[in-house]
């Protein structure tokens, strides 16, 4: 890859970092708002109804699940940018095969060509697709109950 395509990329992936830093800053100033705010006593931001809370524990739940995909993103972007240094930028980490340029525009941080990243998402399905199976004894039980329907 040329050192032009290298400075592209480089500057796309340092504006994704950029870019995710603000939103952990922003997401940890609200935090750090609501600690100051329950420090201080000071109780209005609390739900006291429980559907209320149950909203509340959700959002919370959404910000920490954000927080580490943010996370993950922060890792991968540091990978692509030392690849870069390093000049390994491109390759697939599994088959050593140039990554297409087209999918380095649209995912940058990439590691992975389209069939490695393809071959890795279908043997994750078949991980999960025993994983949330139900157990053989509830399937018969649950098959049990439609006979005394």
């Amino acid at each position: 890859m040329g050192s032009l395509d290298l400075q592209y990329f480089r500057k796309i992936l340092i504006e994704k970092r950029n870019e995710i830093l603000r939103q952990i800053r922003n997401v940890k100033n609200v935090e750090m708002e609501n600690s100051q705010k329950e420090a201080n006593g000071d109780l209005s931001g609390y739900s006291f109804h429980l559907a209320d809370q149950g909203s509340d524990s959700i959002e919370r739940d959404r910000t920490y699940l954000t927080m580490q995909h943010d996370s993950h993103s922060l890792r991968e972007i540091d990978n692509a940018l030392d690849k870069i240094d390093d000049g390994s930028y491109g390759l697939c980490e599994l088959c050593d095969s140039p990554i297409d340029p087209e999918r380095l525009k649209y995912i940058p941080e990439t590691s992975l060509c389209k069939d490695c990243k393809a071959n890795q998402e279908g043997m994750k399905e078949k991980d999960n697709s025993y994983r949330f199976s139900p157990p053989s004894e509830m399937y018969e039980m649950n098959m049990m109950d439609d006979d005394f329907e």
